[in-house]
């Protein structure tokens, strides 16, 4: 097996974890922001949450090159597009069990992530639903329609006088 594109390999999947863990403890920092209604906030936590998944994404296609190296290096079928499971079969049980440890830290963390984000999904559309209801709250406050009608039950809407209750009928 290519030692080096090992050690680079277990190196991003470290990487990533610490990555994840940031992106945990900013998902964390959402839930705050959403249980507040902070929309600022809001903006500056997705700004942080974008960063991360960019580096992320680096360090995917880091490790989508070691692997291909380390398959090659194994004489794997395919090696181009060879798939994890099929570089550990094929490499020596020590250099299987070193990546094998790596990466269940990494899937551990992203169980962890994927339950606070569930979560967090439901209070992104609550807040949504709340930021919409008070815009067309303001809307409606901000230019009132006098709404009557007509003698054969339609609605309409003329200019309001300005009062908050009408008393004629």
């Amino acid at each position: 097996m290519d030692i080096a594109a090992k050690q680079k390999y277990i190196s991003a999947v470290k990487e990533q974890c610490s990555l994840f863990g940031e992106l945990f403890r900013t998902m964390e920092k959402e839930k705050d922001v959403l249980v507040k209604n902070s929309t600022a906030g809001l903006m500056d936590v997705l700004g942080n949450k974008e960063a991360l998944i960019g580096s992320i994404a680096g360090q995917e296609k880091i490790k989508a090159v070691c692997l291909a190296e380390m398959a090659a290096s194994l004489r794997v079928p395919g090696s181009a597009n060879a798939k994890l499971s099929d570089v550990l079969v094929a490499a020596a049980e020590k250099d299987s069990l070193e990546i094998e440890e790596a990466v269940e830290a990494l899937v551990k963390l992203l169980e962890k992530i994927s339950g606070a984000n569930a979560g967090n999904v439901r209070m992104v559309k609550n807040f949504l639903n709340f930021a919409g209801f008070t815009k067309k709250l303001r809307e409606s406050l901000a230019s009132p329609k006098q709404i009557t009608y007509s003698a054969d039950g339609g609605k309409e809407f003329g200019e309001s006088d300005g009062k908050k209750l009408d008393f004629k009928i």
